[in-house]
């Protein structure tokens, strides 16, 4: 599938529709599931910034196929440092079926995350 980006649209396929860009944020701080999107999409860019590591804290950006596919993984959260960037805007990535962020372990922490995608 081609994918180009100009002036803020993106097009899928030759001819394809026009998307949105949509600029995500979001403070996490308990363990579970957190829907982003719920319709395919395509993430630019994900940053994730630590304040608050928790117990053995991981983060997880996948899709919502099942299975999912992961698109962004930190096994082990650290405070005080921003954690590995994986996307800083490169080519679009797809998010099959919408995006999702998992955040699990022991004990929460405080994780913000943000994420730039096209639907």
């Amino acid at each position: 599938m081609n994918v180009r980006v100009t002036n803020e649209a993106l097009l899928v396929g030759g001819t394809g529709r026009p998307l949105s860009k949509v600029y995500y944020a979001a403070r996490l701080t308990a363990n579970g599931t957190t829907t982003v999107e719920t319709t395919t999409c395509y993430v630019s860019s994900i940053v994730v910034s630590v304040s608050n590591a928790g117990t053995s804290e991981s983060l997880t950006v996948q899709n919502k196929e099942a299975p999912a596919k992961v698109i962004y993984s930190v096994p082990a959260l650290a405070a005080g440092t921003p954690a590995p960037l994986a996307l800083t805007d490169v080519a679009p990535v797809i998010a099959t079926n919408g995006l999702d962020i998992v955040m699990s372990g022991t004990a929460a922490g405080t994780v913000d995350v943000f994420i730039t995608y096209w639907k």
